[in-house]
């Protein structure tokens, strides 16, 4: 068994294929760090998380798989390395020939590098596709009649909110007045 085992991701919208990664990971080693991807990073790598950061750690502060949670906004594994001193790293095996992961075994011949099968059925993507998809469903789309570009969903229990859709045309390029 290991002293100190990392991973990192970003732990968004948390499902069992989140926690079945931390209980391998935890399996290897005494305690498991968990850097967590910042919102900003989130939206550099795929989109804004539907959880704020806060939000995100304290569930994984609260999993009794993690013993430890410290912020992850891009550096390389082997500054992560530097200043934590793991003794095993964990990462899904969509990695596997990844540059940042070659590399970090590379350098670091003495530091194991696990990867884990993604879990089979579960994916934050997919949770996240189907909650729009609920949310257009259950929403009846029409005109608000404004002579403008608007669009007013309402919701099925009547609540509803006005949306200004984006125009991007060659007339509005370098114009933010209807882009928001």
């Amino acid at each position: 068994m290991f002293e100190i085992g990392y991973t990192t991701g970003t732990f968004d919208l948390v499902h069992s294929g989140h926690y079945e990664l931390l209980k391998k990971c935890k399996s290897f080693c005494k305690l498991l760090i968990v850097g967590l991807v910042t919102d900003e990073l989130g939206i550099k790598q795929k989109r804004r998380p539907v959880m704020s950061f806060q939000h995100r750690k304290t569930i994984l502060e609260n999993s009794k798989y993690v013993d430890h949670v410290v912020n992850f906004s891009g550096c390389s594994k082997e500054e992560d390395y530097r200043k934590l001193k793991f003794n095993v790293l964990f990462i899904s095996d969509e990695y596997i020939n990844s540059p940042e992961y070659t590399g970090f075994e590379e350098q670091f011949t003495n530091v194991p590098v696990y990867y884990f099968p993604r879990s089979i059925g579960v994916s934050t993507s997919e949770i996240y596709k189907n909650m729009i998809k609920d949310v257009i469903m259950d929403s009846d789309v029409y005109t608000s009649g404004t002579g403008q570009d608007l669009i007013a969903y309402k919701y099925k229990n009547n609540r509803s909110t006005i949306v200004k859709t984006i125009n991007i045309a060659d007339r509005e390029f370098n114009n933010t007045r209807n882009n928001f």
